[in-house]
């Protein structure tokens, strides 16, 4: 089939009840630029604790094997074992 064209951004609109913002693609630009102004004086203290809060569940996400890979019958563990020591 054909390839379609790729398109990449760098920026990305949010709306806000404040109004439209345009904002680079990345952490660094949300937690400097992005909560200081929108979320109040506490956002950034409240945003890195919840991005603490979820590492030990993104950690358990990452190191798991792919959903795909879980299956239910007996050459489960074929497809699994190749993740097991991750």
């Amino acid at each position: 089939g054909e390839e379609p064209e790729w398109l990449t951004y760098d920026r990305w609109n949010a709306f806000f009840p404040e109004g439209e913002v345009n904002v680079a693609v990345g952490y660094k630009e949300v937690v400097e630029n992005l909560l200081p102004k929108y979320g109040g004086p506490k956002a950034v203290q409240q945003w890195k604790q919840l991005m603490a809060a979820l590492k030990p569940y993104s950690e358990v996400v990452y190191n798991s094997p792919p959903f795909c890979a879980i299956r239910e019958d007996p050459w489960a563990v074929v497809s699994l074992g190749r993740f097991w020591d991750r």
